[in-house]
């Protein structure tokens, strides 16, 4: 049995050069919008987004920050309107640190979620809904690192 190695697989580069000799054509390029990803390992977790902000197809801003800053420990990545996400992710924000300061605790991830998700809830269909796209992860100060925020102590 041979040791399982890490990397990418290729496995698939012979079928498609016999698909292409068959005269299938290959994919073409499919542009998606915002990319956002993150990570979870042992002792945290990494997030990763693109910076470019268009307006239709065209570059608006080639350095947007898309990861912005909830708590010490939570930051949230957005897509969508990048001025909608920068309002939302501030005013959940200043209303976490009001909360440490009440309670003297880390903030937890499901407490911003939940702040986030009622914010865009009850905006999302006023005359001018928002419309960005958050995802927030960080660490809950009493738990593991985990893909979807619990209810842990």
């Amino acid at each position: 049995m041979a040791a399982k190695q890490g990397g990418f697989s290729f496995d698939l580069c012979r079928r498609n050069d016999m698909l292409h000799e068959r005269g299938v054509p290959a994919p073409g390029f499919t542009k998606t919008g915002t990319t956002i990803a993150g990570v979870i390992f042992k002792d945290g977790v990494v997030l990763g987004a693109d910076t470019r902000s268009t307006a239709g197809s065209t570059v608006a801003d080639k350095n947007c920050e898309k990861i912005h800053y909830i708590a010490p420990n939570i930051y949230c990545c957005g897509a969508g309107t990048a001025a909608d996400t920068e309002a939302v992710t501030s005013m959940v924000s200043g209303a976490l640190q009001l909360h440490r300061f009440g309670t003297g605790r880390d903030s937890r991830v499901i407490t911003a979620l939940t702040l986030l998700k009622s914010h865009l809830f009850r905006h999302g269909t006023s005359p001018r809904p928002l419309f960005p796209s958050p995802t927030a992860q960080g660490l809950n100060p009493t738990c593991p690192p985990e893909p979807f925020p619990s209810q842990c102590p």
